[in-house]
């Protein structure tokens, strides 16, 4: 399959190299004798943070960041740095290029709308394999079907703080389908397809068989398949990014009933979980989000400010289930848990439930879902009931950690709820054994 790239509008193309040569560092290298660290200022910072890290302030080193490729190759060619730390990451540019970042920016407008969509890109792909457990999020998203997509478009400002993902950001209007670096899309006969970036460029198509070919050409790879045609559509000549995957007739018209909608093309390995885009500044007016720089600016105030994004998380709330089993000698009739000073959660009574390998055992569980935390501030104690008397058994229960968490069936029938239309669709309960 031949693609056709539309240069003067991606972000892919034309990446301008004015300042190569003048100790433009590798990014996240503190710069070098001929630029000197101090002329660099940061440009945007991210943290990420989850409410579950209670004994770290919040911030979290589960997710792993990269920039992508095209990112790295337009970060040297703007002088900027690209520094990880550990819980997000910094962009710095340097300040003796300032005018010509703002140049490159004004530059890189869109020509039919003047509409700046200059952007850095991001994967971020979970490093800590009880992460879903532990946060309030879709206990059954995979990172290999979809990602959730991020940009500060969507960044809101609450309380002093700048939210990247506001409430309801991993929700399904944020979730998008991976493409893989090729795959087959069914097209009307003699149809094509088109791939738009978010800023609405078309960045790689095939011709409709009636649609007017420059000459020379080479024709599609396509085959017929009933009454529809199988076009092969290759990914790997264009830059990890959303995109929006639309078919087209035969005359090039849009086929909305074949079109595969927004999606993210992802390369990196592992798989990441989110995809970020920075957009430098506003793209059009009226278009909501915070962005670091005003390219419309002239000078007064500064056309660059530094905006700090969080990227925040909260710790899961799930059922609490203590199973006990006791040896072959039933000492005890009953079980009960209590909080320790009445604070905390309260919990049902013990019920018979048999174990994956046959054992007996008695379930208590938490009445209502609690939170999870990496530090738990809960005391339950243990009691057991024998000869009418209840008798202390475990004075500290071990609290369920985020590697305890599992989902828990789903509703049935017709009105049963998407787990992804909600954060608590899918229930999910954390198991804590207690040999007696």
């Amino acid at each position: 399959m031949e693609h056709s790239l539309q240069k003067g509008r991606g972000l892919e193309h034309d990446l301008r190299d004015d300042h190569e040569g003048e100790g433009v560092q590798e990014p996240g290298v503190r710069g070098g004798p001929s630029q000197p660290y101090s002329y660099y200022k940061p440009l945007a910072t991210l943290t990420v943070k989850n409410s579950y890290n209670n004994g770290q302030d919040g911030r979290s080193s589960d997710l792993l960041i990269r920039p992508t490729t095209t990112t790295v190759t337009l970060l040297k060619s703007l002088n900027l740095l690209f520094k990880p730390t550990g819980d997000g990451f910094l962009v710095l540019y340097n300040q003796r290029h300032e005018f010509g970042l703002l140049q490159y920016i004004r530059n890189n407008a869109i020509p039919d709308t003047g509409e700046y969509w200059t952007r850095l890109s991001f994967t971020l792909t979970v490093r800590n394999p009880y992460f879903i457990g532990a946060t309030r999020f879709p206990i059954a998203a995979n990172p290999v079907i979809d990602n959730f997509y991020l940009t500060n478009i969507e960044a809101r400002k609450r309380c002093g703080i700048i939210r990247l993902n506001p409430p309801g950001a991993f929700l399904p209007k944020n979730r998008f389908p991976v493409l893989p670096v090729e795959f087959e899309m069914r097209v009307p006969l003699g149809g094509g397809y088109q791939i738009i970036d978010i800023s609405g460029t078309v960045v790689s198509f095939a011709y409709g068989v009636e649609q007017r070919r420059p000459p020379g050409t080479a024709p599609d790879r396509r085959r017929k398949f009933g009454d529809v045609d199988i076009l092969f559509v290759q990914m790997g000549l264009l830059p990890e990014a959303k995109y929006f995957v639309q078919a087209t007739d035969a005359w090039g018209e849009p086929a909305p009933a074949y079109s595969l909608g927004w999606c993210i093309y992802t390369a990196a390995a592992p798989a990441p979980l989110f995809f970020f885009d920075l957009l430098f500044a506003r793209p059009y007016n009226g278009c909501p989000g915070i962005f670091p720089i005003d390219p419309t600016s002239k000078g007064v105030p500064s056309p660059i400010e530094q905006v700090d994004y969080t990227l925040q998380f909260f710790a899961r709330s799930t059922t609490f289930r203590y199973r006990i089993i006791q040896d072959t000698k039933a000492r005890y009739s009953g079980f009960q848990i209590e909080s320790a000073g009445g604070c905390g959660p309260t919990f049902s009574a013990d019920l018979p439930v048999t174990l994956p390998d046959g054992t007996t055992a008695r379930q208590i569980q938490s009445n209502r879902r609690v939170k999870l935390a990496q530090q738990p501030q809960l005391h339950l104690r243990l009691k057991g009931l024998r000869n009418g008397q209840w008798e202390p058994l475990v004075d500290r229960l071990p609290i369920p950690t985020p590697m305890a968490v599992t989902p828990l069936p789903l509703a049935q029938g017709p009105d049963a709820p998407d787990p992804f239309n909600s954060l608590l669709a899918q229930p999910t309960a954390a198991d804590v054994y207690i040999h007696v």
